[in-house]
């Protein structure tokens, strides 16, 4: 699923090197996408509707300058999808529950060293079911009152500790 996505970006980057390359309209196109992908209050979404191409009286002066200016607005476009993509490949996308994104296989992990395969299966098909999070919770309060202290700490250490976790601090740090 992934790999479709970081396609959508990838056509959206392929065409901020279009002859006819309208910064406005890519920009509502990459915003589509992206909100499409991470959801309408993701902090990309503001980053390109925040890339801005000035035409002062100085830029109409310098037909250098107002290109160089375009360039840096692409480049702006480009980076902010290039960290969409590497996202995606490292991380999925935001809710993404379908088996084998790196955030499922990091919870199944977890959960499955300390809960018993009956609850445990339990645990995962809620999890992924479509109801709401107040009936999830309801749910799975039953399960998790009844583990002992030392398991719930197991659980939140093997998550903390997993490499899925490293990767989106390291991430988050640059």
């Amino acid at each position: 699923m992934a790999g479709n996505k970081t396609k959508l970006l990838q056509k959206q980057i392929d065409k901020l090197n279009d002859d006819d390359f309208d910064l406005n309209a890519w920009k509502n196109g990459a915003t589509m996408v992206l909100e499409r992908i991470f959801g309408p209050q993701n902090r990309k979404i503001t980053a390109i509707e925040q890339i801005k191409y000035e035409l002062s009286s100085w830029s109409l002066r310098d037909a250098k300058g107002s290109r160089s200016q375009l360039e840096s607005c692409k480049q702006q476009g480009r980076e902010i999808l290039l960290t969409a993509i590497d996202e995606l490949e490292l991380l999925g996308a935001p809710g993404d529950a379908e088996k084998g994104s790196p955030i499922a296989d990091m919870l199944e992990e977890a959960l499955g060293l300390e809960l018993k395969v009956a609850d445990f299966k339990k645990v995962i098909e809620w999890v992924g079911s479509d109801e709401k999070a107040e009936q999830k919770r309801k749910k799975l309060e039953p399960i998790f009152e009844n583990l002992h202290k030392d398991a719930m700490e197991n659980i939140i250490m093997a998550l903390l500790t997993s490499e899925t976790v490293r990767v989106a601090f390291q991430t988050k740090e640059d």
